[in-house]
């Protein structure tokens, strides 16, 4: 009898281990937040994000999607998270949210030496303004009655306006320039229109143990210090220190 409870017991641990929630977290390209190197993704967001499953000893993997299909999968399959994702109003009770990874902001970008005007967020709507497919820098705009001429990459935005399809480009204010300096696009900044927390937005039928560990290790991570440390790492490398202050 006893060695037959041996066996239940190596049975049951073997079946919980195989049952024991993995995660797949979704991402598209976002240097240096997200950088896609061969089949790995890098950059300040993944980094974070791996430190905080890993602290909270949780399984996963990283996949590459559309943003707008890693928004729509998140919803519909649990133990499913997208990432990284700006939390807003329209999007508040459709995830729960492990947050803020990160806080970023959103520019208006012209080609070097355009001379017109622009100043406020008025003079931008009647442009033609080239944004990534169901990016929050589209999504803002386009409730304002924006003019959006959308593309699934920002290389290809840095290519439009150096060659004039666009007039203006809404990108992240360091993605965009990010992208430009690998187009060798010379751009210039006109306003900054937003600010945005990016998170982990998961399924809805997250486990509530595992929410609340992922939701402690990134907070962890805030009071010693490694955020900071991700941040640093790739702001030197990628030479945008000044322009990714406010991040730290």
């Amino acid at each position: 009898m006893k060695n037959l409870k041996v066996v239940f017991a190596a049975v049951f641990f073997a079946v919980s281990g195989v049952l024991q929630a993995s995660y797949t977290i979704l991402t598209n390209e976002q240097p240096p937040f997200v950088i896609k190197n061969g089949d790995k993704a890098e950059g300040i967001a993944v980094d974070i994000v791996k430190e905080v499953f890993k602290r909270s000893k949780i399984d996963y993997k990283i996949e590459f999607n559309p943003l707008i299909r890693a928004l729509t999968t998140t919803q519909k399959k649990k133990n499913t998270c997208a990432m990284p994702v700006s939390r807003s109003q329209d999007r508040e009770y459709n995830y729960r949210w492990v947050s803020p990874l990160l806080v970023t902001q959103s520019a208006i970008f012209v080609k070097k030496g355009d001379t017109r005007p622009i100043s406020v967020l008025k003079e931008v709507l009647k442009l033609n303004i080239g944004a990534i497919r169901g990016s929050d820098e589209a999504e803002y705009l386009t409730g304002f009655g924006g003019n959006i001429q959308e593309v699934t990459t920002d290389d290809a935005n840095a290519k439009k306006l150096n060659g004039g399809r666009i007039d203006v480009w809404a990108a992240d204010s360091i993605v965009g320039p990010y992208y430009a300096k690998k187009e060798g696009v010379e751009i210039e900044s006109k306003i900054v229109f937003r600010s945005a927390m990016r998170t982990l937005a998961c399924n809805l039928d997250i486990a509530d143990k595992d929410f609340q560990s992922l939701e402690n290790s990134l907070d962890s991570m805030y009071k010693d210090g490694s955020i900071k440390k991700i941040f640093s790492k790739y702001t030197k490398t990628l030479n945008i220190e000044d322009t990714a202050q406010f991040l730290n």
